[in-house]
């Protein structure tokens, strides 16, 4: 940012920092085992240095290349993070949330922790659009970071890219020895999630797997969704927006598959948000967060959804491999 001086360490830090040594930080739980192996930091960043409650990045964070300094990254879901970075002028966001405590990942979001508002930085999953940021019209631009103030200009940098994936419990089901996870074809979970395949004994999910997982015996498929605003279902339901609502061809175009006549849909009438658009009773359950997502499915031994792909091999939970 214009006119930050650089530590002796050559780090570049806010003017109007009070912790000048830390990171304070928060957003996406996307990139959460990434930036600091999923820890949450309870509490606020208070005092100096901050409590015992904020764990210290581990080997093999990126924020453990920090110079050893403590770095704060809450975890609060994508929305919140974009709606931080945008001075909290959203419908709903409190502009306190920059400095209440944070949560832990099995609670309700109370705020970012920080000793200052704004943020460090935020994360978040989706890109900021060019009406959003940075030209002399935008939001970013006549908000709170428009040339004249203390903050200088903001910028946007990607960090890292991680997958999407659909964990399941392994000891559950039975896969021929041909294969090292249960199969998935795009026909498959696009009627997984929009609710047309209802049974781990379906005869396209037989199909995708040359015969029956669970011995022939139906078994209720569970699904479990972000319930909280998150970019991760943003991207999924993308995905799915793009992939689901073509022609099908080859053996997907007709039974065990595609079959209109037989309500066999695979198509996504959902749409795009980064709120859970689809099917939300009876066996689709709501998760908040990425963390909660793996705990649900590790606790159902038929439960199945989508999460980020470095929070399940974490969690050392398997993930479905796609045709």
């Amino acid at each position: 940012m214009p006119n930050a001086p650089l530590s002796s360490g050559h780090r570049i830090h806010r003017l109007d920092d009070a912790g000048p040594s830390s990171l304070h930080a928060g957003g996406a739980s996307f990139p959460g085992e990434g930036y600091n192996l999923g820890q949450q930091p309870v509490g606020s960043a208070t005092g100096s240095p901050p409590p015992n409650t904020q764990p210290t990045p581990g080997i093999g964070s990126l924020l453990a290349s920090y110079g050893g300094d403590p770095a704060y990254y809450c975890l609060t879901g994508s929305t919140k993070g974009r709606a931080e970075f945008d001075a909290n002028a959203s419908a709903g966001y409190s502009a306190a949330w920059a400095t209440s405590p944070c949560a832990t990942l099995t609670g309700s979001f109370t705020g970012f922790g920080g000793r200052q508002d704004p943020l460090d930085f935020t994360g978040t999953d989706i890109a900021l659009t060019s009406s959003e940021c940075c030209g002399n019209s935008t939001p970013y631009y006549t908000g709170r970071y428009n040339v004249g103030t203390s903050l200088g200009w903001p910028f946007e940098i990607p960090v890292l890219g991680g997958p999407i994936v659909f964990p399941y419990n392994a000891s559950s089901f039975t896969i021929p020895p041909s294969q090292t996870a249960v199969q998935f074809s795009t026909w498959t979970y696009c009627a997984i999630a929009n609710g047309t395949i209802s049974s781990w004994n379906d005869a396209a999910i037989q199909g995708d797997n040359g015969g029956s997982i669970t011995g022939g015996v139906p078994q209720t498929l569970d699904f479990y969704y972000r319930s909280d605003s998150a970019g991760t279902s943003y991207l999924f339901t993308e995905k799915l927006n793009h992939s689901c609502n073509g022609a099908w061809k080859g053996k997907y175009a007709h039974d065990p598959y595609q079959d209109v006549a037989k309500g066999r849909d695979a198509s996504w009438s959902f749409g795009v948000n980064s709120q859970w658009p689809g099917p939300n009773t009876g066996r689709f359950h709501g998760e908040s967060g990425n963390a909660n997502i793996i705990l649900g499915i590790q606790g159902d031994a038929y439960g199945t959804g989508y999460s980020e792909g470095a929070w399940a091999a974490a969690a050392g939970i398997a993930q479905a491999a796609l045709l």
